[in-house]
């Protein structure tokens, strides 16, 4: 019998762990995209690939189901786009941060600190997250 590669990657799985996250990215104390990025990460539960390149026309936050659809080119597998339901306080995140990155319904939903027109960095939330406590072990 093949051997199967199994690959344990980094979670917070325990509900109480969970909420202690959720409460200490609310007090976030660093830049306002970061901690928005954080909490919609938290959310949707999509890839940090996939949240660092979302652009606003993937979007729908004017209707009564919210959601994001991620184009297939930017997933990981290809395939299909991907429909990632928002709840409201998804949608909330996002109405928060639109009039800052994204008034004119373009760009990137979380642009890089040093050039806006470029997406956020690929290390900046796990810094964050090690900033606040949590260690490689619960993020990846």
């Amino acid at each position: 019998m093949p051997s199967i590669d199994v690959r344990h990657r980094a979670a917070i799985t325990d509900p109480a762990q969970l909420g202690a996250l959720m409460r200490t990215i609310h007090g976030y104390q660093g830049g306002f995209v970061v901690k928005c990025a954080l909490q919609l990460i938290a959310l949707t539960f999509v890839r940090p690939g996939e949240l660092r390149s979302a652009e606003w026309p993937e979007f729908q936050l004017d209707t009564n189901e919210p959601v994001w659809r991620i184009p297939a080119a930017k997933m990981k597998m290809g395939g299909e786009d991907h429909i990632v339901p928002l709840s409201s306080q998804a949608a909330a995140v996002l109405r928060e941060i639109q009039p800052l990155t994204g008034a004119d319904g373009q760009g990137h939903v979380f642009p890089g600190t040093r050039n806006a027109s470029r997406a956020l960095s690929e290390n900046t939330l796990n810094v964050a997250l090690r900033a606040m406590g949590f260690t490689r072990e619960q993020h990846c």
